[in-house]
């Protein structure tokens, strides 16, 4: 029986998801009990299903999509809680990974990129610590990830009205599962304006992509006044009453934005700059303000809390540039790549475990100084592209 390039190709990516998976869940195994906000999930599902012990937290049954499959597992096959929110983050999980690397092959052109990206992706401390908790991240980013995934297979010149609903249902049901999910909503509002139509269609674009995302809060809403729970809206509120601007709009969250990405920042400026240099596409503007508007209203959202695991929603968009501040060498791109990945999650396990003091500092010299020599290596042996390998693909998106 002959195996196809794609097969072969979705192999390696199921692959890849099981080998994270299983590594995550032990490696960060020491820290899934201290979790403050997976409590309210676990009572969010008893809310829902009308359990004993159920008690609304945090908003948790505005978006009730997440605590169905839970629910339903615990309700019917006696399974524990936690253990429906590990399976349904686990399929999350593997989703997401054929989705990275769907979404960022097609942009850039180039099957590469797609693996350069899910080794990226699925090696960011908030990914590996994170997503297989009894939390529900994971959907909400996969969501963003659906919306990337669908605009980057839109046909050329496909005007098609029915897209823009097809996309503000994706991040409606989104919603339904994590908020996150809106992070996608800011991505198609700048993809609809740096698109080159008349103002009178990029309206009704805007007016049918919001129809279903509208209708989606409207249920959230209905069903958190149903079980009598706390509103998205409400809660906004009330963090922003109780806590104001000055937690969120701190200068001590710059840390958590280094956390994000941590070393891959190093390629993600770079290659920030050097598409800034070369002149930013249709793309580029919508990758670089979605990123940039969505970190700047983060504090408005979680006025009470900014860290790494809610700044993720930036994460796509920002990955978007990597490619573009490598070195246009194979095996030296994806040299540096497992090392940025293997130093961010040990980097991780022992600051989490161990509380080791100035680590990040050390291991970002050590990111600093390779990125540096590699270059200097390179310029010297005249294989340096500064990343120009990489922007090949993405010229028919200007």
């Amino acid at each position: 029986m002959k195996i196809t390039r794609n097969t072969s190709i979705n192999f390696q990516l199921f692959l890849t998801a099981v080998l994270f998976a299983l590594a995550y869940y032990f490696i960060f195994a020491f820290m899934r009990d201290s979790q403050y906000d997976s409590q309210s999930f676990i009572s969010g599902v008893k809310l829902l299903y009308g359990m004993e012990g159920g008690e609304d937290l945090q908003a948790r049954l505005s978006k009730p999509l997440s605590l169905i499959l839970p629910g339903a597992l615990s309700l019917f096959f006696e399974l524990e809680i936690e253990i429906g929110f590990l399976i349904q983050n686990i399929l999350f999980f593997v989703c997401t990974i054929y989705l990275v690397y769907h979404t960022y092959s097609s942009l850039h052109q180039k099957i590469s990129i797609g693996f350069y990206s899910v080794l990226t992706y699925f090696t960011l401390p908030p990914i590996a610590i994170f997503s297989l908790f009894t939390l529900t991240d994971i959907t909400g980013w996969f969501f963003i990830f659906l919306a990337l995934y669908t605009c980057a297979h839109k046909k050329e010149k496909q005007t098609h009205f029915y897209f823009y609903l097809i996309l503000g249902s994706i991040i409606g049901i989104g919603s339904l599962f994590k908020e996150s999910a809106y992070a996608g909503a800011v991505y198609i509002l700048f993809f609809v304006f740096f698109q080159k139509h008349s103002g009178l269609k990029k309206v009704i674009m805007i007016m049918l992509f919001l129809m279903p995302l509208i209708a989606s809060f409207l249920i959230g809403m209905y069903i958190s006044d149903k079980y009598s729970a706390e509103g998205l809206i409400s809660r906004q509120f009330s963090l922003l009453k109780n806590h104001g601007f000055d937690s969120g709009y701190s200068w001590k969250n710059i840390s958590q934005v280094y956390r994000i990405f941590d070393l891959f920042w190093i390629p993600i400026l770079m290659g920030i700059w050097n598409s800034f240099r070369r002149g930013f596409n249709q793309l580029d503007k919508t990758m670089f303000f979605s990123a940039l508007l969505i970190l700047i209203l983060l504090p408005l959202a979680h006025a009470n809390s900014i860290h790494d695991r809610i700044l993720m929603m930036c994460a796509p968009f920002f990955l978007y540039f990597m490619p573009f501040g490598l070195f246009g060498n194979e095996r030296i791109d994806i040299g540096l790549i497992l090392f940025y990945g293997i130093l961010n999650i040990f980097g991780a396990y022992l600051i989490y475990k161990y509380q080791v003091q100035n680590l990040l500092w050390i291991i970002l010299l050590l990111g600093l100084f390779s990125y540096i020599y590699l270059k200097t290596f390179l310029l010297k042996t005249s294989r340096y592209t500064n990343g120009n390998n990489h922007f090949k693909g993405r010229d028919h998106l200007s």
